[in-house]
């Protein structure tokens, strides 16, 4: 981030050296640089405006990667300005008596555009004066600015950020070494973009926690918003917090052994990213990072919404959301088919069973329904998927599936069917405590079992991912293809296959 800004502020720096017949750059320059040209300056903001300081930074940049193109030579001085071809610097003079001449086209005979050999051998020594009668002179034209970093010279934000990331080897984060194989592992790991931007703020300790939100408001209550016994730091809503220890002790995390072996979260969150390209360890490193995230969504829901939390809730939360991203990382392909035996169970004569599943996509938050129809034979008689745009989460998808199937049911005017999915904590909101999921998820949960009571039966059971292959297919290319289907025939070969695997292996 920091980087982004300072390629932001360069290009600012650029255009005022570049733009110079631009108002706002005549503006700049009648107060801070009256005299000479910026780019010639050694200027340091103090006291000025907020632009004006991060101009001066960018400014400091430009001086050591710009280049001038030498064309009719009435821009470029030639002791100030970098224009000799291999030379990082501005050429120096053989005798400082020749700093009179200023501008290079005093050294181009104006009549033929070419260089005024006897000169240049008087000013430079022999190696530089060989490098000056190399360069193309056209007359025609004005000298122009160059951006080295860039091949094609042309400044751009995303060549400063380019430079500025290769120029600096490692970051220092409070007091810590950061080296850039970290930004690469945390950016590249195949979890939700806002899950690595939190642990992003948890590398840097940037999280807008009561203890620091107080060093501005003095009067703010400092205590932990969760449990109000000690002041509320990130390492102790993460560390220390009775709500977090539970909900580590669920999902198997020795945050004790965390605590003794990392001084802070920083450390902490380095140790996640140090050897993780490993696959043995991906499920670890998923189980950290989504568990810091949702124990921060826990406290805040807790503050601002009220709620009353269940560490029981968090784990299952934690485990739903870790067990769909390596569902995910496994199954990247629109059609997915299990090479183990399947074990869908046909349901009893007379009800219609639904099996329901969702395919989300992390980055876009788009999200595919599947519902697929079968009598207690294991026909099917009919599919159906509907395809959504910000989606939240896979909870909230696999909630919208359960909507359909429902939905669908009625339109049918069945009296007796059976819901079944892979989402064991959606199904478990349903038929138990709706809390178990995400508040924003709630009012879906409450959509689901208000209808369902006008049935003569319904129930809503568990599956494993493995036994619910049909749906999850459907699902998947809904998201893929972006169009919704609803079919009762042709179902194509790739559903037929799923379908019959499951019709030829049923048990119970």
């Amino acid at each position: 981030m920091e980087k982004l800004n300072l390629a932001l502020l360069t290009k600012l720096a650029w255009r005022v050296c570049t733009k110079e017949g631009q108002l706002w750059v005549q503006i700049f320059g009648s107060k801070y640089f009256k005299y000479e040209n910026i780019l010639h300056q050694n200027i340091e903001a103090k006291n000025c405006s907020y632009m004006w300081n991060g101009i001066t930074k960018g400014l400091k940049i430009i001086q050591d990667n710009y280049f001038m193109e030498i064309n009719n030579g009435r821009k470029t001085r030639i002791w100030k300005d970098r224009w000799v071809p291999s030379l990082n610097h501005p050429p120096i003079p053989m005798y400082d008596m020749h700093r009179f001449y200023e501008t290079v086209d005093e050294l181009i005979i104006s009549d033929s555009a070419t260089w005024n050999i006897p000169l240049l051998d008087s000013l430079f020594d022999t190696i530089t004066s060989k490098k000056i009668q190399d360069i193309f002179i056209d007359n025609s034209k004005e000298d122009i600015m160059i951006w080295t970093p860039a091949k094609d010279g042309k400044f751009t934000v995303k060549s400063a950020y380019n430079h500025l990331a290769r120029s600096t080897n490692d970051t220092q984060v409070n007091g810590s070494l950061v080296q850039p194989e970290v930004w690469k592992a945390l950016w590249s790991c195949s979890v939700a973009h806002r899950i690595k931007l939190f642990s992003w703020k948890c590398l840097h300790e940037c999280h807008p926690t009561r203890y620091k939100l107080a060093v501005h408001n003095p009067d703010m209550e400092t205590q932990c918003g969760i449990c109000g016994r000690e002041e509320e730091t990130i390492e102790h809503l993460l560390f220390d917090c009775r709500h977090a220890r539970a909900v580590w002790r669920n999902v198997n995390i020795d945050i004790d052994a965390v605590k003794t072996n990392c001084g802070s979260l920083s450390d902490w969150v380095l140790s996640w990213f140090n050897g993780c390209n490993s696959a043995l360890n991906e499920q670890l490193l998923f189980t950290c990072m989504i568990g810091a995230c949702i124990i921060w969504k826990d406290r805040c829901e807790k503050i601002f919404q009220g709620v009353n939390l269940n560490p029981i809730s968090s784990a299952h939360r934690i485990q739903y959301h870790l067990s769909s991203h390596l569902h995910e990382n496994l199954n990247s392909s629109p059609y997915c088919v299990d090479d183990n035996k399947s074990n869908w169970c046909s349901p009893v004569q007379g009800i219609a069973k639904f099996n329901v599943d969702t395919s989300f996509d992390h980055n876009t938050n788009q999200n595919g329904t599947g519902v697929v129809l079968r009598d207690y034979t294991g026909n099917c008689d009919g599919i159906r998927g509907s395809f959504n745009y910000g989606v939240l989460n896979p909870e909230q998808g696999e909630c919208l599936a359960a909507r359909e199937a429902l939905s669908w049911a009625k339109e049918m005017k069945l009296d007796d069917i059976q819901i079944e999915a892979d989402a064991q904590v959606v199904i478990k909101a349903i038929t138990e405590d709706p809390w178990l999921v995400h508040w924003e998820n709630k009012n879906l949960i409450t959509e689901i079992k208000h209808p369902s009571s006008f049935f003569n039966s319904c129930n809503f059971t568990f599956v494993g991912r493995e036994d619910n292959q049909v749906d999850k297919s459907i699902a998947k290319n809904v998201r893929a293809l972006v169009v919704d289907t609803h079919k009762f025939d042709n179902f194509g070969k790739d559903i037929c296959d799923l379908l019959a695997q499951d019709q030829n292996n049923i048990s119970g």
